[in-house]
């Protein structure tokens, strides 16, 4: 009788075909005799990828997408992430996947399972896995036979190569002091404090300082790195905080001197004032002017007085955005007196001939006319 429980079927010149692996088991008579006989039958497995042969020793290098699986190069054989590698035609669970140690024992990564994904078996193996990461895959499987230890299992190692880029990301925070504005740019796109940006990533800041004020620094991480630039890039390698600082970039107006500091008009007359602002390097040398009696004089903002009626008026200039005022100008405006404009009227005389008598003659006497506004 033929022994265990997978089918065999007994063929004309006594070939027994097997449909499975296991102990097989006979007895026959030859020539008066009684001879029994048992043998083992393998699976003869081999791991495999998507139908095809992985050769043990094979070096597989994991990439995270599809575009290159498959591919075999100097440096391995690629295989995505997402690919199953294992033994899908084995006929029970009997496979374990293995990491080997540097001590050359191995620690189980998966037991009893015929399939497994690439990407489970480096979680497994390295879970902390950066680019270039690899480790030794033993894969192990019963081979059907009892024949002790040293025939019982295949083994089959591969190299496995993690070339999956690792998503880092570093926390980028920036602001700026009084005096101005602070902008980030990603490709051309704003971004917002705080950020989070891969690994990498560059970022490009522009600092905008408000009227009078200029740069002082920028600071990364509390320390100077510039004091120059409107303008700088920064690649993103840890975490980052950036500070911009601006300072006041204004000369103050300390004093405003008019010339004259007096002067006597009358109605309609006009009088130009010089206003001198120090120190003469000041940023914002603006004056605003003003009269104290606009019915008296008025100044417009060149400093041209025109004087409209008698009286007493302070011209001053003040200072645009600090407020310091200027000495006064005391405009005094005067009363027109009625014999305050006079002309000589020469009168023609002629003698009793009809002649001209000259002017200059000692008869001749100067009649003055009075000119009445």
């Amino acid at each position: 009788g033929i022994g265990g429980t997978d089918p065999a079927t007994l063929h004309p010149g006594n070939m027994i075909e097997v449909w499975g692996a296991g102990m097989l088991s006979y007895y026959y008579t030859a020539e008066g005799k009684d001879y029994y006989v048992s043998a083992d039958v393998n699976y003869f497995g081999v791991t495999q990828w998507d139908g095809a042969d992985l050769p043990a020793e094979t070096i597989l290098v994991v990439e995270e997408g599809s575009d290159l699986s498959g591919t075999l190069s100097e440096e391995g054989f690629y295989l995505a992430e997402s690919e199953l590698i294992g033994v899908p035609e084995w006929v029970n669970q009997s496979v374990w996947w293995k990491k080997k140690n540097p001590d050359g024992t191995n620690t189980t990564l998966f037991a009893k399972k015929k399939t497994c994904f690439l990407e489970e078996l480096l979680s497994a193996a390295l879970p902390s896995s950066q680019y270039g990461d690899q480790f030794t895959l033993v894969v192990m499987f019963d081979d059907g036979t009892s024949n002790g230890p040293q025939y019982n299992n295949s083994i089959e190692y591969y190299t496995v190569i993690d070339h999956r880029s690792v998503l880092v990301e570093y926390q980028l925070t920036f602001s700026a002091g009084d005096g101005g504005i602070l902008s980030a740019l990603v490709d051309g796109e704003a971004i917002t404090s705080p950020a989070m940006l891969e690994e990498g990533t560059v970022v490009d800041f522009t600092a905008t300082p408000d009227v009078n004020y200029v740069l002082e620094a920028w600071w990364l991480n509390g320390e100077v790195v510039d004091t120059i630039y409107l303008s700088i890039e920064l690649e993103m390698w840890e975490n980052n905080e950036i500070y911009l600082t601006f300072k006041l970039d204004v000369v103050g107006i300390e004093e405003i001197i008019l010339s004259p500091p007096t002067a006597t008009l009358t109605k309609g007359e006009q009088l130009q004032l010089t206003a001198t602002v120090l120190p003469n390097n000041a940023t914002n040398p603006d004056l605003l002017w003003s009269s104290s009696d606009p019915e008296v004089a008025i100044v417009d903002q060149s400093g041209l007085v025109t004087a409209f009626r008698p009286g007493k008026s302070l011209v001053r200039a003040t200072a645009v955005g600090c407020g310091v005022l200027s000495t006064p100008s005391l405009i005094v405006v005067k009363e027109i007196s009625p014999f305050s404009s006079q002309r000589s009227l020469y009168v023609e005389i002629e003698d009793l001939l009809g002649r001209k008598v000259p002017k200059n003659h000692p008869s001749i006497r100067m009649i003055k006319m009075i000119k009445m506004d």
